[in-house]
């Protein structure tokens, strides 16, 4: 199986040395490229889709009624 993926990379160069290198890609695009995922506007994407919405929507619900606790220990 081939599968390709775009990406883009930040160097961060220093006198004349790579000082920093990062790669950035789609994961999800990947995924759905080798089959881990469900095809882009499919149904079953949509549904996956709006049940990470709906828990990401619960948890910032539930983190802004309780802050969290941060601790004084040394």
């Amino acid at each position: 199986m081939n599968a390709t993926a775009s990406s883009v990379d930040f160097v961060e160069v220093d006198t004349g040395r790579i000082r920093r290198s990062r790669t950035i890609f789609d994961g999800a695009e990947l995924g759905r490229r080798i089959g881990l995922l469900p095809s882009r506007g499919s149904a079953t994407d949509r549904a996956t889709t709006g049940a990470s919405n709906v828990k990401t929507q619960l948890t910032d619900r539930w983190r802004a009624h309780h802050p969290r606790q941060h601790s004084h220990a040394p």
